[in-house]
């Protein structure tokens, strides 16, 4: 998908998601409050909508814009076809080593902490003017390798190497 490929309405709800992530970032209580990434923050959270909506048109589902503030971890694609499946989606910037892109999500993080045989993960790329899935797994056939990030402490990461064996599902 090219960026420029957004509907009207996927842009609207776009922008109005990341205004709203960026008035609650800034909030005295934010969880990014005490870090001065929060342009980092906003940039990973464009990347993440964008690679949903991707996702979302791949299994003609819905994205969640909602703006959550309890920090639990739902799916991020509903869809009535897959309605017995959690769909989650992992965004990443394209890094010319093949074997050395990956993604991160918290240890809490039904895909990372109790995966089951229910939770599909989509893992998509960003290169300058597009997104594109990388790899389609179920969530349970990467149990165990999530390992902590050397440069988010608070993150776990996957790692392409590890899990380009794994058959896509899509």
């Amino acid at each position: 998908m090219h960026y420029t490929e957004l509907t009207t309405t996927e842009s609207q709800n776009l922008n109005e998601y990341i205004l709203g992530m960026q008035t609650k970032e800034s909030q005295p209580n934010s969880r990014n409050n005490n870090r001065n990434d929060n342009g980092r923050f906003i940039e990973r959270e464009l990347y993440g909508k964008l690679a949903e909506i991707a996702a979302a048109r791949l299994v003609q589902g819905q994205v969640d814009f909602s703006i959550h503030t309890d920090y639990k971890h739902t799916p991020d694609i509903t869809n009535h076809f897959l309605a017995n499946y959690n769909i989650h989606v992992k965004a990443t910037k394209n890094n010319i080593l093949e074997d050395s892109l990956g993604w991160i999500a918290s240890p809490f993080d039904p895909i990372v902490a109790n995966p089951t045989h229910n939770d599909i993960l989509l893992l998509y790329v960003f290169d300058n003017t597009q997104v594109f899935l990388k790899k389609s797994i179920l969530s349970i056939d990467i149990q165990g390798m999530w390992k902590p990030c050397t440069y988010l402490q608070h993150k776990h990461a996957i790692h392409y190497k590890n899990i380009k064996h794994i058959e896509d599902i899509f």
